[in-house]
């Protein structure tokens, strides 16, 4: 079974419309514009659901997207990602810092934009390489 994707424009969960001929480049501008906006939060409990994060951090601002993850390492951890409309009200959100939320202590910063490292070799450099022993 394959998927086929019609050319044009797919919406994404958060509403923005997503060409499906945009570039890397492209792909990698929206993303790094997205994460000036966005927070890390740590040390959050796993039976937090997010209209709880939302609550605690609504009064920030407008929030357009939150992503929960479970800590692999830690059954009842998990940590959150959480996307504001503006800087403005990422900025206060990072004064939450510290505080209570769900019986812990969470710490929150900004997040920082995920740099794929690049393959150490290249396809054809492999098959060269394989070629010499």
């Amino acid at each position: 079974m394959s998927l086929k994707i019609e050319p044009g424009l797919l919406e994404e969960n958060n509403g923005i419309k997503v060409s499906t001929s945009m570039t890397q480049g492209e792909r990698k501008r929206i993303q790094t514009e997205a994460d000036t906006r966005s927070i890390f939060v740590s040390n959050v409990n796993r039976d937090i659901a997010p209209d709880n994060i939302e609550e605690h951090f609504g009064e920030c601002g407008f929030i357009e997207r939150i992503t929960v993850v479970s800590d692999t390492h830690h059954r009842d951890l998990a940590h959150a990602y959480i996307e504001f409309d503006s800087i403005e009200s990422m900025t206060r959100a990072l004064a939450l810092n510290k505080s209570e939320f769900g019986g812990k202590v969470i710490t929150v910063a900004k997040k920082r934009t995920n740099i794929h490292s690049h393959k150490k070799f290249s396809t054809t450099t492999r098959k060269q390489a394989n070629k010499e022993t």
